[in-house]
């Protein structure tokens, strides 16, 4: 993807730990995307409203309210639909892989991940728009 593409295109990092958020951020950022970070469903929920970002990277495991939880309304929202949720969760088992992709995850992704393949997967989802 060109730098000045990924410029135009925003991400939301959804996850309650501050050093993933920051991890997350430092890849993305480096490939130009503009970031949105939030600490749990709950805010996700308002911050797509808001910010109708490009692509969500989203946690399963988070106070307030979950990832599934998160992922049901936000494909309920006008206009988001469409938008692809990467999940990327320490939960690795293929029932919780196979509840997320069935709430309407795009592509999951277990902690911990490799910064290559994070940027792989979202250059792969935002080049189907």
């Amino acid at each position: 993807m060109r730098e000045n593409a990924a410029a135009q295109q925003s991400i939301m990092i959804v996850d309650d730990f501050d050093e993933v958020r920051l991890m997350m951020r430092s890849v993305l950022e480096r490939s130009g995307y503009r970031v949105v970070e939030v600490v749990n469903g709950q805010e996700a929920i308002e911050t797509a409203r808001r910010e109708r970002p490009d692509l969500i990277l989203m946690d399963l495991s988070m106070p307030v309210l979950d990832g599934f939880g998160a992922i049901y309304h936000i494909r309920r929202q006008a206009g988001m639909y469409d938008v692809p949720i990467v999940i990327i969760s320490s939960h690795t088992a293929p029932e919780v892989r196979a509840d997320a992709f069935a709430a309407g995850c795009s592509d999951y992704l277990p902690k911990p991940f490799d910064s290559h393949q994070l940027k792989e997967i979202i250059d792969r989802l935002l080049a189907q728009d």
